[in-house]
């Protein structure tokens, strides 16, 4: 016979029942932790049967870069407010559309606004808003001679 055991007999009665008691509290409290480790195991394990199952795919990323000697495109604002681009006038609704369609295509482009002397200072800052709206962030300025 152990120690303990011994020891535990010499022990009184009213002792005895609450130290058998607490045993039998953490007997069930050990068995409810190991049902819910096993719960925690299986979840686990249906995850990664679930991901096994599911293929994977491959995503690449390609990161979009302007060509770096592109000439800008260059963008006149004109005093009555249209726009002109490679020569043809534009009215604001048209600009807005093709520089949607230059940002989708580069987000990256270069654009350069020119203005005369007459264009009102509201019509540049016009465009330029419009430009980054359209997702065109690269705006530079330039001048071009005052208008005969």
């Amino acid at each position: 016979m152990s120690f303990f055991s011994l020891l535990f007999f010499a022990l009184p009665a009213p002792l005895k029942i609450v130290l058998i008691m607490f045993g039998g509290l953490s007997l069930v409290k050990v068995r409810q932790e190991a049902a819910h480790m096993h719960q925690a195991q299986a979840a686990r394990a249906e995850h990664a049967e679930h991901a096994a199952r599911e293929p994977v795919r491959e995503l690449r990323a390609v990161p979009v870069r302007p060509a770096e000697n592109a000439a800008p495109l260059v963008i006149t604002v004109n005093s009555d407010g249209s726009f002109a681009m490679a020569g043809a006038k534009l009215s604001e609704e048209q600009f807005v559309n093709r520089l949607k369609a230059m940002a989708a295509a580069d987000p990256q482009r270069k654009i350069e606004l020119k203005a005369d002397a007459l264009t009102p200072h509201q019509m540049v800052a016009n465009a330029v808003k419009i430009s980054k709206a359209a997702g065109l962030r690269h705006v530079s300025f330039a001048a071009k001679p005052e208008a005969p």
